[in-house]
């Protein structure tokens, strides 16, 4: 069994799933970013971001 490391080290390779993949980690590093700024300003994500809030489930504006 290969490791994870292993295994997207070898999908990587292909240059659709890597440009996939690399869209995925900026959107991750985006919800930790509100999160922690959320949390260091006292708000909700909600009151931090108002109406233009973004459903985590699929990307779709709410």
């Amino acid at each position: 069994m290969q490791t994870y490391a292993a295994h997207i080290e070898q999908k990587l390779k292909d240059d659709c799933f890597r440009r996939l993949y690399e869209e995925e980690r900026q959107m991750a590093e985006l919800a930790v970013r509100i999160k922690l700024a959320s949390d260091r300003l006292g708000k909700s994500q909600k009151d931090l971001l108002g109406d233009e809030t973004i459903s985590q489930s699929n990307g779709d504006a709410n």
